[in-house]
């Protein structure tokens, strides 16, 4: 008597007994940090909430609040503060008409109480840390290390005197307009913003307001260049990076004749005086790398004679460690 044989696939698999679907879905890993932004915000108040009780340093504090209130009350000065000098209107080489402007601002809401003008230098830095992360991110940084980085600079204790000193909150600001701008020339160079010339706009205004804050904003449209072209691959020659050329110029060129027309003390240019200068302040970049590192004795007004290589040595080697371990070094 012969078998029967089942025909190809008519047998019957035991399978394992499925689960019922209850429509929850498990989160990834990294999905919190999608919360990032308010992480970093809650990190900048944890550590510098108790600043709103600080007191005045009477380290130029007390001059723009307390000596400069007939100045800080008349709202015109909005427009004054672009033609003098920070702390005279003649006889001061400093031009920092966004930081007088800020105080008179601050003044209008606060008076002299000293806790309003801390308030806003702690939503100045919040500010600039949301902002730091954003630029990260635009500039393709995995996601996780652009939160690591970014509340590095928002806890890190070499900037507390930016955030604690009334008048450092001007870096604070430099830093605000300069991640500003940087994000709204990638957005215009890689095509990522719907209106484009709105993207070239911003970019223009952050970087005005960057120069109109300090000097050193100059430096702002090299780096953005640098990471544009070199961190994002764009070409330099593009109709884009012509446009930001051309509006770096602009800025430039608005800023250097509103600070050439203004009542400030010229200090004439003397070419020697100045490479000497620069060469002897190249460890500078030492010592500071050193106080990222280390970021132990830390002053106002740090003085270079006075601030030790120890620490800096070390840290370049740790630098050139890491760079020559890295895969895409």
């Amino acid at each position: 008597m012969s078998k029967k044989v089942s025909p190809a696939g008519s047998q019957k698999v035991n399978m394992p007994p499925q689960p019922p679907k209850t429509g929850i879905t498990k989160p990834a890993p990294n999905d919190w940090l999608r919360y990032a932004p308010y992480l970093l915000l809650i990190a900048v108040v944890a550590v510098y909430a108790n600043t709103l009780s600080f007191e005045f340093t009477e380290l130029d504090d007390s001059i723009f609040i307390r000596e400069f209130t007939a100045y800080n009350e008349d709202l015109a000065n909005l427009l004054t503060s672009f033609t003098r000098g920070v702390f005279n209107a003649t006889t001061d080489p400093y031009y920092r008409p966004l930081f007088l402007d800020s105080i008179i601002l601050n003044y209008q809401m606060y008076n002299t109480d000293i806790a309003g003008y801390h308030a806003f230098n702690l939503i100045f830095h919040a500010i600039a840390v949301v902002l730091l992360h954003k630029l990260l991110l635009k500039m393709k940084v995995i996601p996780l290390h652009s939160f690591w980085l970014a509340l590095l600079f928002a806890i890190h204790p070499v900037l507390c005197q930016a955030v604690a000193w009334i008048p450092g909150r001007n870096d604070t600001m430099l830093a605000i307009f300069t991640f500003a701008y940087i994000i709204n020339a990638i957005n215009y160079a890689n095509e990522e913003a719907k209106v484009p010339l709105l993207a070239l706009g911003l970019a223009l205004l952050f970087l005005l307001l960057a120069f109109f804050t300090k000097e050193t904003a100059v430096f702002a449209p090299p780096v953005a260049f640098v990471l544009i072209l070199m961190g994002l691959g764009q070409s330099w020659n593009s109709n884009r990076m012509y446009a930001l050329y051309g509006s770096a110029v602009v800025a430039f060129t608005i800023w250097y004749i509103a600070r050439h027309n203004a009542t400030i003390a010229v200090t004439p240019i003397k070419p020697m005086e100045m490479l000497t200068s620069f060469v002897g302040r190249l460890g500078l970049i030492i010592q500071y790398l050193g106080k990222i590192v280390c970021p132990a004795n830390l002053s106002v007004f740090p003085i270079q004679q006075d601030t030790t290589y120890f620490i800096g040595i070390p840290a370049i080697a740790l630098l050139i460690a890491l760079a020559y371990m890295n895969k895409d070094r």
